[in-house]
């Protein structure tokens, strides 16, 4: 999730110690996450549940990157 984001929204946030290296697709390594955020996601079916987003900077055309692979 976008740190600009989570701060727009008020999200609160929590420290991730020791920060977790992010390893890009290239395999450089691009930043450090140490933030994230817990947020309830209900699914359709109506299933509710716990999601921890890591905090990064994204470039500005996503807010939130679910899975990338």
């Amino acid at each position: 999730m976008d740190l600009v984001f989570a701060a727009r929204n008020n999200l609160k946030t929590r420290t991730i110690s020791p920060p977790l290296s992010l390893t890009l697709i290239d395999s450089t390594v691009n930043c450090c996450v140490s933030q994230s955020v817990e947020l309830q996601i209900k699914l359709p079916c109506g299933l509710s549940c716990m999601v921890d987003f890591f905090l990064i900077p994204l470039d500005g055309s996503c807010t939130v990157v679910l899975e990338y692979s």
